[in-house]
């Protein structure tokens, strides 16, 4: 019989090592996942991870929040909006539920992912929702996304998770990932650091959630974005 030869699609995802990506992927529920609920669970916290989500032969940028007894309060995946840059071509998209503020004893609770914080109408929804404490987990270590941060506040305190690739790490074909150096920060609603960027390291970041400062930033003749501010009759026309 005639050897069948792989379509140079086929070469090109097995090539790019995106078998192994998926694989390496955390199903919703799955052993993978209960470790981190365990985590949750033992420590008595709340968790808010991002992480690559798989379901049938899809993988998505998935945020999720469990409470302190890993009740699931919501699990939104990013491309629920529009997948952004190279997104494109792997990952899949939902069908738009997904974008929940889930009312907690820490406040209302939670967030875009990586360049979604680009999309004003997606903070607006947020807004909307009453957000409180805004969680974004991102793949950019820019200037421009420390500045981002700093405008979305005035709805909620901004906490930035970064990760960190270091020179040592390696693609599936042995060369080097482009490094990324962190930055991870908490920034309150007044546009202030309440944690400091941390660049190089890998580190705990913790902040003291000042939740008076929501009013105050509020109030203080600056910014309410679905107040005083919104005009729905000027803006939505």
């Amino acid at each position: 019989m005639p050897s069948v030869q792989p379509s140079a699609h086929e070469s090109l995802v097995v090539d790019s090592g995106l078998p192994k990506y998926y694989d390496a992927a955390v199903a919703i529920p799955s052993p993978g996942f209960e470790t981190l609920a365990r985590t949750a669970r033992e420590n008595h916290v709340f968790l808010s991870l991002g992480i690559i989500e798989k379901e049938g032969g899809t993988p998505y940028y998935t945020a999720f929040l469990l409470d302190r007894d890993v009740t699931l309060l919501y699990e939104y995946r990013k491309s629920q909006l529009i997948p952004t840059a190279a997104e494109r071509l792997i990952w899949g998209r939902g069908s738009g539920d997904g974008l929940i503020v889930a009312d907690t004893a820490i406040g209302k609770v939670g967030g875009l992912i990586c360049w979604e914080n680009y999309m004003p109408t997606a903070r607006l929804a947020l807004c909307h929702k009453g957000i409180e404490n805004s969680v974004g987990p991102n793949a950019d270590d820019l200037p421009s996304w420390i500045a981002k941060c700093s405008t979305s506040r005035k709805k909620a305190a901004v906490s930035s998770s970064t990760q960190i690739n270091s020179a040592n790490d390696r693609k599936p074909d042995g060369t080097a990932w482009t490094a990324n150096d962190g930055g991870s920060r908490v920034i309150g609603p007044l546009g202030t650091f309440l944690a400091e960027p941390v660049w190089d390291n890998e580190e705990i970041v913790y902040a003291e959630l000042r939740m008076g400062e929501l009013t105050e930033a509020k109030m203080d003749f600056s910014f309410d974005p679905v107040g005083s501010h919104s005009r729905p009759g000027v803006f939505w026309n």
